[in-house]
């Protein structure tokens, strides 16, 4: 409905925002009344949005939840996009928690959802968090390469912010190596893009 429509933009808007609550007001309205309208894909979307106030406010738990709701409903509308952001922010978190293994295993069912849609949006953040679950993990070369794919993908939409921060997440894993004029090398190639 319309007024679905319009509340989840609403919630967006102000999580964007970065308020003390992260909007969370906003987008539970959001995700009840896009739950009383039917309206799936917005649902699976305010949970996403719920998700990322859940991570600003340190419940990695409650986020977990709500990123797994999410993928379930974007399952089952068969929607690939949907279902692959969610795995991917899922992954994301199983990463913030050092769930290594099972971080690498979503985050790989999110970048085959992906194979062939041209996101390369999602797909250099998908790259990005594989690559830092793998070196948490102690996989260095592998790391090194979901960052290159991450890097590569980053620079076809030109995402300032990954490219800047891929340098960075390199030179962690040449100092985890004791390749301490590499890393130095990429350290400051990040701070030159940034």
């Amino acid at each position: 409905s319309r007024q679905a429509k319009l509340q989840f933009l609403f919630a967006q808007n102000a999580n964007r925002q970065h308020l003390t609550d992260s909007g969370e007001a906003e987008v539970m309205e959001a995700l009840r009344i896009s739950e009383e309208a039917g309206e799936s894909a917005l649902v699976a979307q305010s949970l996403l949005l719920l998700t990322e106030v859940h991570e600003s406010k340190g419940n990695l738990n409650e986020a977990l939840k709500t990123a797994s709701r999410a993928q379930v409903t974007s399952a089952e509308l068969s929607d690939r996009k949907l279902e692959a952001q969610a795995l991917i922010e899922t992954a994301f978190l199983h990463a913030q928690r050092a769930e290594f293994t099972e971080a690498i295993r979503v985050v790989g069912r999110g970048l085959d959802l992906l194979k062939g849609s041209g996101d390369f949006n999602a797909t250099a953040y998908a790259w990005n968090i594989k690559g830092r679950a793998l070196g948490g993990r102690g996989d260095y070369s592998l790391a090194l390469h979901a960052f290159q794919q991450s890097f590569e993908d980053a620079e076809k939409v030109g995402d300032r912010y990954l490219l800047a921060q891929i340098p960075n997440m390199r030179g962690w894993i040449h100092r985890e190596l004791c390749d301490y004029e590499i890393a130095l090398s990429h350290d400051q190639e990040g701070v030159h893009i940034a």
